[in-house]
């Protein structure tokens, strides 16, 4: 079946016409802790302890322990640490040339009694 470049033309003026649709797409409950977790450290620097804010959540519709709460603030930590090492770390790769002469090598000496 072939379109001529009309029809393609009609339905893409059709396409453009649909209204928006909300974004369906559901967050794991840690992506949802990930995306919360600047309101949570607010909250503790309030004063709010971990058992108190993962009350708070529950209470708001994101049901979920302490420890858990706990664990994936944790887990959230540690991966913006090394996204952040991963980002400002300087590490240069070795040239392949090697820092000492040849002359200058490792040379053995005579065991001795001396400890």
């Amino acid at each position: 079946m072939r379109f001529s470049k009309e029809e393609v033309t009609a339905v893409a003026g059709r396409l453009k016409e649909l209204p928006g649709k909300e974004n369906a797409r559901k967050h794991t409950k840690r992506a949802a802790i990930a995306m919360l977790s600047r309101e949570i450290a607010e909250l503790k620097r309030r004063g709010y302890t971990l058992e108190q804010v993962a009350e708070a959540l529950s209470g708001s519709g994101l049901p979920i322990s302490t420890p858990t709460l706990k664990n994936y603030l944790h887990r959230q930590r540690r991966n913006a640490e090394r996204s952040r090492g991963s980002r400002t770390g300087s590490t240069r790769k070795a040239s392949g040339k090697h820092a000492v002469s040849p002359a200058a090598a490792f040379r053995p000496t005579p065991d001795s009694d001396d400890i």
